[in-house]
């Protein structure tokens, strides 16, 4: 049951960042540094899940994790509107988004 609860607050944690994301995002001149940063940390963070000895830690992680996920979330998006032609957008976007629900 802890566990349960652990996964749904980071849940929470990652929703609750992202609007942050977006607001960082819109303002932000170079995405590329915010989306990259923010994917790359949140993956080390998260396989630095291995090396940790307590429950606590454990969580810690986890939550730093969604943290910079849900910062890197919209940034990337972003970054692929800019970056893909008007006429493809829509499919890249997609992409996009149907990627990181299929690899997480």
């Amino acid at each position: 049951a802890n566990l349960g609860l652990v996964f749904a607050g980071v849940s929470a944690v990652y929703m609750m960042s992202m609007p942050l994301g977006s607001w960082v995002a819109d303002r932000a001149t170079n995405k590329r540094y915010l989306a990259v940063g923010g994917t790359v940390s949140s993956q080390l963070l998260f396989g630095a899940l291995a090396l940790t000895g307590s429950y606590e830690g454990f969580v810690a992680l986890l939550v730093a994790s969604n943290l910079a996920l849900g910062m890197a979330g919209p940034a990337t998006g972003a970054l692929t509107a800019e970056c893909t032609p008007q006429k493809i957008r829509g499919r890249a976007l997609s992409v996009h988004r149907n990627a990181a629900d299929l690899f997480g």
